[in-house]
């Protein structure tokens, strides 16, 4: 994550530190729920998103994606709990452990799997 230029979509990494016994990742203090939480909420009170906040949610969601994969990464674990909601409402996509550098043109495999897309 550090080779990505900052994208407001994007949980951001500040520093890594490297001790003998670990790796320490600094990264951006967020937000205080993600989207599954938001979802799970609206679920329980039989409430819905208007579909301006699903085009805006999505269009966040879309521009860190896009983001990420101009630099030639792949996120491979997106899903609500991985989207951080921010105090003013911004989506920022996190959890970047499963990411992979894939050149462009590659095809990728899970072991097992159909072709992530």
């Amino acid at each position: 994550m550090s080779k990505i230029k900052r994208c407001k979509n994007l949980v951001q990494l500040l520093d890594v530190q490297v001790t003998p016994k670990s790796i320490i990742l600094v990264m951006e203090l967020a937000g205080a729920s993600n989207l599954g939480q938001h979802l799970d909420y609206l679920s329980n009170h039989n409430l819905a998103l208007q579909e301006f906040h699903v085009h805006s949610i999505g269009g966040q969601i879309f521009k860190a994606i896009r983001h990420m994969h101009e630099s030639s990464l792949l996120h491979r674990d997106l899903k609500p709990e991985n989207v951080i909601v921010t105090h003013e409402g911004f989506c920022k996509v996190c959890d970047f452990g499963m990411t992979v550098e894939v050149k462009p043109g590659t095809m990728i495999r899970a072991p097992g799997a159909s072709p992530l897309y």
